[in-house]
């Protein structure tokens, strides 16, 4: 509701909102923790994964092919229009595409649930606000 760029106060909601939930819920940490190339260090193992010879005729795995193209060819153009790779995730300039790769990620997860759970546990992150 804050949307991805909250003001001093709305960052002060949300911090305090965090204390509640983590008063409440144990398990939730009172600070977000992000480990800096996380999230491409998955993407790439999953792409090492998926592009195993062993793996080659399994529905799942061409599916997740299939978006890492789309998700390649997006990264490309942001790139090409001169944003650094490392922005793709983040970048105001970036949003049309991130809205267009997160649209193919929500059509293949209603084709393949099993591609869901990857998208949703992972791959989403990167495209939706």
């Amino acid at each position: 509701m804050m949307g991805p760029y909250p003001s001093a106060t709305q960052k002060d909601i949300l911090r305090r909102y965090r204390t509640v939930l983590h008063e409440q819920y144990p398990g939730f940490p009172l600070f977000a923790e992000f480990t800096v190339g996380e999230f491409q260090n998955n993407v790439e193992q999953l792409s090492n994964l998926v592009n195993d010879s062993r793996v080659a005729s399994n529905q799942t795995a061409n599916t997740i092919r299939q978006y890492l193209s789309y998700r390649d060819q997006a990264i490309a153009a942001y790139v090409a229009r001169g944003g650094k790779p490392s922005g793709f995730q983040s970048a105001k300039s970036a949003l049309g595409l991130r809205d267009a790769v997160a649209s193919i990620g929500l059509t293949l997860s209603a084709r393949d649930t099993n591609f869901a759970r990857v998208y949703e546990r992972l791959l989403a992150q990167e495209v939706e606000d």
